[in-house]
């Protein structure tokens, strides 16, 4: 049997975090590091004593280190990670700014589960949708 992608999240709301965690486990992918920032993700991937994750939900808006710094280091030293961003923010320039720092797609936090599976897939399978 294979096993189901892994997934690291940062997100600087905890709220959040633990709800993407509830839902994307219950839509069948394990969560190897929660992180609140990028600073922090980055610490705990290279802390890890397992496999990387597949792929990085990263938020971004955070502190410390904001989801762009933390996509281009992600491409540098991780490349095989593959990035969804994520954003409440619907501003055009945001979501360019955000692709052209590293990450592979963009969704909106507020879009529903299968839109999330979807996008995770796609980004597992090479299928790289770039846009929202």
């Amino acid at each position: 049997m294979q096993q189901p992608p892994t997934i690291a999240i940062a997100d600087d709301y905890e709220p959040l975090c633990r709800e993407l965690s509830r839902m994307l486990r219950a839509l069948g992918f394990g969560i190897c590091i929660q992180a609140t920032h990028g600073q922090d993700l980055l610490m705990q991937l290279g802390a890890a004593a397992s496999p990387l994750p597949t792929l990085c939900l990263l938020d971004i808006n955070m502190p410390v280190m904001d989801g762009y710094e933390t996509a281009r280091h992600l491409k540098e030293l991780y490349p095989e990670i593959k990035v969804l961003a994520m954003s409440f923010d619907k501003e055009p320039q945001e979501i360019e700014k955000i692709l052209q720092a590293g990450a592979h797609a963009f969704i909106f936090k507020d879009s529903p589960p299968d839109a999330f599976k979807e996008k995770l897939l796609g980004l597992c399978d090479g299928d790289v949708t770039r846009s929202a």
